[in-house]
């Protein structure tokens, strides 16, 4: 299943409005911490990682962006399905 996201409108473009400040080296380390403790409690097959340049948000005319919508959406659909055949299964 492909996600086709010439069909979907967003109506408030978020990209926008997403700030990450610089971070000092002891934020930084937090923040990783964080992601680590969150990582080691959630299923292998539920985490997943992608790294894009940061360009002032995600812009979906960027081929490297829209590539990654491209792959974000279709896991996220990919899973819904999986998700869904396994209650219709029970």
């Amino acid at each position: 299943m492909k996600t086709d996201f010439n069909s979907v409108r967003c109506k408030c473009k978020a990209y926008y409005y997403i700030f990450i400040p610089e971070l000092s080296h002891e934020n930084n380390k937090k923040i990783q911490d964080l992601i680590e403790s969150t990582r080691s409690h959630l299923d292998e097959a539920n985490y997943h990682s992608f790294n894009i340049s940061w360009r002032n948000g995600v812009d979906p005319n960027d081929a490297e962006h829209k590539k990654y919508l491209e792959n974000l959406g279709n896991l996220f659909a990919t899973h819904i399905q999986r998700l869904v055949e396994k209650v219709h299964n029970l």
